[in-house]
């Protein structure tokens, strides 16, 4: 059985996301994991979940085009899941559209 593999990834210097697609019972989703890639003693290229204080601005850009490509993917497919809206306007999946405040 072969690995799955991110559907995109998003690298900005040590700071990688890994852009999953996911499928459930409402359709297509996404996850993403993001890690800082560091170099071992041996030569051997690593990752970590944890960032120093100068990875956190890069950490930010990186998770922000990650969110920018999703959203891309969805609205090419028709679908806003996060307003749970498809492309002619109508309500699709309301039960999983995140609330609206106005503040």
């Amino acid at each position: 059985m072969e690995k799955q593999k991110p559907i995109h990834t998003v690298l900005l210097g040590r700071i990688k996301a890994a852009i999953w697609l996911n499928q459930g019972t409402n359709g297509p989703w996404y996850s993403v994991q993001v890690c800082r890639l560091y170099m071992d003693k041996h030569g051997k290229w690593q990752h970590s979940g944890t960032f120093q204080r100068d990875d956190l601005l890069l950490a930010g850009k990186v998770l922000d085009r990650a969110h920018s490509w999703i959203y891309e993917q969805m609205q090419r497919a028709g679908n806003d899941r996060q307003t749970g809206r498809t492309a002619n306007g109508t309500m699709d999946g309301a039960a999983d559209a995140a609330p609206v405040e106005s503040f």
